[in-house]
C-alpha cells in the first residue's frame, strides 16, 4: 500500500465514513470504492504535477502554507464541513481540463454517479494534500525530496494494480479532455481496487 494511502487510511475511521455516507447518501462500499480509485489517482495526477521543477516549487508551497497534516486528525469532523468548494479548487489545478474527464472515469469504474463522485474527490482532495503535507514534514523533505516520495508512490500504485495504473494515466495523461474513449467496462477495475487497498 501506498504511503499517502496509509496515511489516510490510519484516518479514516468508521466515524469519518460515517460523515462521507450522511454527506453523500452511499453505503459504505461505495465509499470505499470511491476513495480506494480516488487516492491513488489523484497521487498520480500531483507526481505528474511535480515532474518539473516549477511543479514540484508550486506543491512545496502549497503544502507548507495549508496542508500540514492537522486534517487528518478528525476526518469525521472535517467531512462534515463545507469545504467541497476548497476541493474543486485544488482539483481545478491539480487536473485543469481533466477534471471533467477524470469525473466520468472514476464514475466508469465505480458505477457510481458523477454528482455523488464529485462530492467524493472534492472531500478528499484537501485530505490527499494533508497526507502528503504529513509525509514532508516528517521527512523534511525539500521540493526535489516531495517529487521523488511522488515518483515513488506512483511506481507502488502500478505494482499494487497495474490495470488501474494504467486506466489511470488514460485518464490524465492524454490530450483527450472528453470522456468518448472511456469503456463502461472498467467498473470492475473499481473492485478490484477495492479488494486491494481496503
Amino acid at each position: 500500500m501506498s504511503a499517502i494511502f496509509s496515511t489516510i487510511a490510519g484516518a479514516l475511521t468508521q466515524d469519518a465514513l460515517g460523515s462521507l455516507q450522511s454527506k453523500t447518501g452511499l453505503d459504505g462500499d461505495q465509499i470505499k470504492m470511491v476513495t480506494a480509485a480516488a487516492i491513488p489517482l489523484l497521487t498520480k495526477a500531483m507526481a505528474k504535477n511535480a515532474e518539473s521543477e516549477d511543479g514540484a516549487n508550486a506543491l512545496t508551497s502549497a503544502l507548507d502554507k495549508d496542508h500540514d497534516g492537522s486534517v487528518l486528525d478528525d476526518l469525521a469532523g472535517f467531512f462534515m464541513q463545507d469545504k467541497e468548494s476548497a476541493g474543486e479548487a485544488i482539483l481545478n489545478h491539480v487536473l485543469g481540463s481533466k477534471l471533467n474527464r477524470t469525473v466520468s472515469g472514476l464514475t466508469k469504474m465505480t458505477g457510481i454517479g458523477k454528482e455523488k463522485v464529485m462530492q467524493i474527490i472534492f472531500s478528499l482532495a484537501p485530505v490527499v494534500l494533508g497526507a502528503l503535507g504529513k509525509l514532508k514534514k516528517e521527512d523534511g523533505l525539500d521540493a526535489a525530496g516531495l517529487a521523488n516520495l511522488l515518483t515513488g508512490e506512483k511506481e507502488t500504485i502500478k505494482e499494487k494494480d497495474s490495470d488501474s495504473a494504467s486506466f489511470f494515466e488514460k485518464l490524465i495523461d492524454t490530450d483527450k479532455d472528453d470522456d468518448d474513449d472511456l469503456k463502461d467496462e472498467v467498473v470492475s477495475l473499481g473492485t478490484s481496487l477495492l479488494k486491494k487497498f481496503f
